[in-house]
């Protein structure tokens, strides 16, 4: 995961731009971090940018997004 929010959010931004120009659209999803770190422990998965990844995809498979 970035060292800073800022990181990360430029780092999305830039991720939402390329997607745009090959027409695709991202959707945000917000996070609830202590549900993350939850969902995190019962899979048995470190923290990072893949089990975010993971995670959000379970969420939208279940027509739940928050």
């Amino acid at each position: 995961m970035d060292s800073t929010y800022e990181d990360w959010r430029r780092g999305a931004e830039d991720m939402e731009r390329k997607l745009r120009q090959l027409g695709t659209t991202a959707r945000r999803v917000p996070i609830d971090v202590d549900a993350l770190v939850a969902w995190c422990r019962t899979q048995h998965k470190a923290v990072d940018a893949n089990a975010r990844a993971e995670y959000v995809n379970e969420i939208m498979r279940k027509g739940n997004p928050p």
